[in-house]
């Protein structure tokens, strides 16, 4: 026999996974965003993960609300996890197991997504970091170049020798 409040965490689930695969969606524009350097569709990439992850953590809530009260309906005191569920309602075991694998493969997929994505924004910010270090050098005064090509910079005036 299903309980109403399985239903509708059973339902809760099935949101939540869906939001898991738009925030997947999102992450992989970003992704192809940066690869690309196009700055508008990685703001546009950006603003659609914040807004997933703001429903997924809607439906958290919704979540972890109505599994407190299918614990208070079986008398338990601490909440009960989907394996446990499965065990209670062996009827929807399958689902329940089904749903508890998608959705931890969908979010495993999105934190391998998303350390691949550091890397990729760490070294494009020391590229960019690397050529505004070399324009400021270049700027910064004349300078001479060394037999090998490289600038030699002039002695920066500090406090003690402009005051000599």
């Amino acid at each position: 026999m299903t309980s109403p409040l399985l239903s509708q965490l059973e339902l809760v689930l099935k949101q939540m996974v869906h939001q898991h695969r738009a925030l997947l969606e999102a992450v992989n524009a970003h992704e192809a965003a940066l690869r690309s350097c196009d700055l508008a569709r990685i703001e546009r990439a950006t603003i659609d993960q914040d807004q997933a992850r703001q429903k997924i953590g809607q439906i958290e809530t919704k979540r972890r609300m109505l599994i407190h009260q299918i614990a208070r309906q079986h008398k338990t005191a601490k909440p009960p996890t989907l394996a446990q569920l499965a065990e209670l309602y062996p009827d929807r075991k399958a689902f329940l197991t089904q749903i508890r694998a998608e959705l931890a493969s969908v979010a495993a997929t999105i934190q391998t997504r998303q350390q691949l994505i550091g890397r990729i924004a760490q070294s494009v910010l020391g590229h960019v970091s690397a050529t505004l270090r070399l324009v400021a050098n270049a700027t910064s005064g004349p300078g001479g170049y060394t037999k090998t090509g490289s600038m030699t910079m002039p002695m920066r005036i500090g406090v003690l020798n402009a005051v000599a």
